[in-house]
């Protein structure tokens, strides 16, 4: 007689604690985000216009370039 494996072919089915942590979890990144962005935002702000010019961003570009980062034909 041939010995058998236990083997799995699914992945045991998640339950409704771990589906919870995870989106908890998902949440809590998607605020560390914002927050993040939010900061660099208010500081880029907080600089004159040309200390923004050195580093090459405009007043108008510092969302996008939060948002993006700088394109290399700004530079």
């Amino acid at each position: 007689m041939a010995a058998s494996r236990s083997t799995h072919l699914f992945p045991p089915k998640q339950g409704t604690a771990s589906r919870f942590r995870q989106a908890a979890e998902a949440v809590w990144w998607a605020y560390i985000k914002w927050y993040n962005r939010r900061a660099a935002a208010n500081y880029l702000r907080s600089l004159d216009d040309r200390m923004l010019d050195d580093i090459g961003i405009s007043r108008t570009r510092i969302q996008s370039a939060i948002r993006s980062g700088r394109s290399l034909q700004q530079m």
